[in-house]
């Protein structure tokens, strides 16, 4: 941005000094002739442009369909099946049976009164849900293998191709080479238009459905992922062009390899032929195509000349409009003041050339603003792509891991009243962990919106809440190998503070001693100084320089080794706490040796020393 401004204040530098002394019909002549050649090399321009319309807009060919191409559709809805008034009933028990067990063998017994090939598919669906739910995991693999290829991918069953459905279903009871084998075997038929699947009612949409089972389908393919993940994405273009032509949108024949506009539900459907027979195509907001049209006219416009694209009424046109899309997309060439460019043109009046030395000035001015603008926004965009990913994999540890230790209770692994217990407190601890991530978010959501920290004050036990969170550290400090060091003297009785959000400031000061400082030596202490609680928190890892003491306190600036997991948030956390609390927060080195001691002091105490 910066270059373009520079540029554009030289060239109204060069204007404001050009000579132009023509009269004013050899002026408009001029102007006549120029209007031309810009109408010229922005129809060149826009051509270019529409060569590489994909990459231009940043999106992928979304769409295919026409010649060669098989059609995907969602199925229809059902005739009404003939059945036995037996069927009916064993297919109504087996839905209503509470019983497992009982399910399973009216589900059977249902399954082999089925007549006519409806009726078959929805009762073997519902002899694999019922062998599921009862644990009987073979049968319900037994019932697939005996159904497999006999079940037709023209009938619909919960919204998909039969095959499709009773696979969901079974997938997790199979042998994983069994489950991939089918699971491409099942895209393959997809692709070639064998299977109906669900169409979004929504301008060239996916209907979640099949989102889902893309996914599943994908996952299960296993060593196969990548090449059954190509033939899903073959299908989500002709679904999304199905889903298109349902809107109302018109699908054109394709013929050349150069992207053609039209109009299509609202908005513009760019198509070309495909290499490998058909069409292929995106649907496009119209306001984008337009920016992008007058992205592209930008460079070769002269300084007073404009490509009108929204056919602002305050323009004075040149020249007829260029229809590029007839009543969706063109352009004209226009001129913001004719008369102001043929004075121009005409003369070099100095009131004129010291307005254009001027705006070229502010020109530069706005464009290094915003340069640095702009480069501390992205800064900061990355920052925040970072937080969020490094809290996405921080909040998905220990969700993990509470649900493995919960699917092995549930599942009866764990033997023994020692063995369960264990399992509660590492559960416990998991759902600590997501508790205090949750917290640092919700602190960081306060903190990004200019909101100091909310602390709820109250009448505090000072010894026995650091005693507690003393116990706490050092089952901490056992678990990750840690040598801590605990030691209090001359606390207050009682002090009034937040106990919960001290205790996460002190936990964060841990954690980053423990992930950032090399070492497992670590510290914990609390005093009491006049009429502050000072706690300390010192390891005897590779320190902090004094130039970097300051910004590790910013939200988002981190002093880590490469790869070191963290969200950088936590000590800008202990800072907004102690400013809560009308404290600090500094770091310092350790006296006679290496390593950060950082201090935290919380004024305003109420008491006497213990």
């Amino acid at each position: 941005m910066l270059g373009l401004a520079l540029v554009a204040a030289a060239a109204l530098v060069a204007a404001a000094f050009a000579p132009g002394r023509a009269p004013e019909s050899a002026a408009r002549a001029r102007l006549a002739q120029l209007a031309g050649e810009v109408e010229d090399a922005v129809v060149a321009e826009w051509r270019r442009a529409l060569r590489d319309l994909p990459a231009r807009l940043a999106v992928e060919p979304s769409l295919r369909f026409g010649e060669g191409v098989p059609a995907s559709a969602a199925p229809a809805a059902l005739d009404p099946v003939p059945e036995s008034a037996v069927h009916a009933a064993l297919a109504s028990d087996a839905l209503t049976e509470r019983d497992p067990v009982r399910a399973l063998e009216l589900a059977r017994a249902a399954s082999e009164s089925a007549r006519g090939a409806h009726a078959r598919a929805h009762s073997i669906l519902r002899l694999v849900q019922a062998a599921l739910a009862a644990g009987e995991r073979a049968r319900a693999a037994e019932t697939w293998r005996s159904a497999r290829g006999a079940v037709d991918g023209g009938i619909g069953v919960a919204g998909f191709a039969a095959p499709l459905a009773i696979y969901l279903a079974v997938e997790p009871a199979l042998d994983p080479a069994e489950r991939t084998r089918d699971a491409v075997e099942l895209a393959l038929a997809a692709s070639r238009g064998e299977l109906l699947l669900p169409v979004a009612d929504d301008t060239a949409a996916l209907d979640p459905r099949f989102e889902v089972a893309a996914e599943r389908l994908a996952a299960a393919a296993g060593p196969e992922r990548a090449s059954t993940e190509q033939l899903l994405d073959l299908v989500a273009r002709r679904l999304r062009a199905a889903a298109l032509e349902r809107a109302g949108g018109m699908l054109p024949r394709c013929e050349g390899s150069a992207w053609r506009l039209a109009p299509a539900a609202g908005r513009l459907l760019a198509t070309r032929a495909a290499p490998s027979g058909g069409c292929e195509g995106l649907v496009v907001e119209t306001e984008a195509v337009r920016a992008l049209l007058a992205e592209s006219a930008a460079p070769v416009l002269p300084a007073g000349i404009v490509a009108d694209v929204a056919g602002d009424p305050a323009l004075e046109p040149l020249r007829a409009r260029v229809e590029l899309v007839p009543g969706h997309l063109g352009f004209t060439v226009a001129c913001a003041d004719v008369g102001a460019w043929l004075a121009r043109e005409g003369s070099r009046a100095r009131v004129l050339a010291a307005g254009l030395v001027a705006l070229a000035i502010l020109c530069a001015v706005a464009g290094l603003v915003a340069a640095r603008a702009l480069a501390r926004e992205r800064n900061l965009a990355e920052a925040r792509a970072a937080f969020v990913a490094g809290v996405s994999h921080e909040l998905r540890t220990p969700v993990a891991s509470i649900l493995l230790l919960a699917e092995n209770l549930e599942a009866g692994r764990v033997v023994g009243a020692e063995a369960s217990a264990r399992y509660h407190g590492l559960i416990r601890r998991e759902a600590l962990r997501l508790r205090n991530l949750v917290d640092t978010v919700l602190d960081f959501s306060r903190l990004e919106r200019g909101k100091d920290l909310a602390v709820a004050r109250e009448p505090v036990d000072v010894p026995a809440w650091f005693a507690s969170l003393a116990d706490e550290a050092r089952a901490w400090a056992a678990a990750h190998a840690v040598e801590l060091e605990v030691a209090s003297r001359d606390l207050p009785a009682s002090a009034s503070l937040d106990r919960e959000a001290l205790r996460r400031a002190l936990w964060n000061l841990l954690e980053n001693a423990l992930r950032h400082s090399g070492s497992q030596r670590i510290a914990l202490r609390a005093r009491g100084a006049a009429d502050e609680l000072v706690l300390e928190v010192e390891d005897a890892g590779r320190g902090i320089p004094p130039a970097a003491r300051e910004r590790i306190f910013e939200p988002f600036a981190r002093y880590a080794e490469p790869g070191v997991p963290g969200t950088g948030l936590g000590l800008a956390l202990v800072r907004g706490i102690a400013r809560a609390h009308g404290g600090s927060i500094a770091v310092h080195d350790v006296e006679g040796g290496t390593g950060a001691r950082f201090t935290l002091r919380i004024p305003s105490l109420e008491g006497t020393n213990a």
